[in-house]
């Protein structure tokens, strides 16, 4: 069964950006989204993640599949710590206990800023910045069921 299957999916705004879109993907695959300025991949991706919702067709997901966001500008909130961005999402389901901490400090870990838990995003660097949005997404994914 595939992670992802898109059946004659289509979606515009004031102009049709895709048209009917018919892929698989199957996990384990590495899949590339190629193309010039404006044919769609951004919306494509808006599509997957649940940010959007499609005009017509199909569009299904795995159950065994974790969805997040990492988006091209660092979304990290100016007025908590790195490790604060990370907690965020258990915090708002009431799940912040030990293990959720200590899992928040893996995926820090993990993108090379668990020496930077306690930094605010505007003592970072752009990357570090970015880097704070993987670990979000790690974390999210990991631990919290997505839509």
């Amino acid at each position: 069964m595939p992670l992802i299957r898109l059946a004659g999916v289509t979606k515009g705004y004031d102009r049709p950006v895709l048209a009917p879109l018919t892929f698989e993907i199957l996990e384990r695959e590495f899949v590339i989204l190629l193309g010039p300025s404006g044919c769609g991949k951004s919306t494509l991706l808006r599509l997957l993640s649940g940010i959007e919702n499609i005009d017509s067709g199909e569009l299904d997901f795995s159950d065994r599949l974790n969805r997040s966001v990492v988006f091209q500008e660092p979304r990290l909130l100016p007025w908590r710590t790195v490790i604060e961005n990370v907690m965020l999402p258990f915090e708002l389901q009431s799940l912040g206990d030990r293990q959720s901490v200590d899992r928040a400090l893996e995926a820090l870990r993990t993108v090379g800023l668990f020496d930077f838990a306690s930094h605010y995003p505007r003592e970072l660097s752009g990357h570090a910045n970015a880097c704070g949005d993987c670990a979000c997404a790690c974390y999210k994914s990991e631990a919290a069921p997505s839509r």
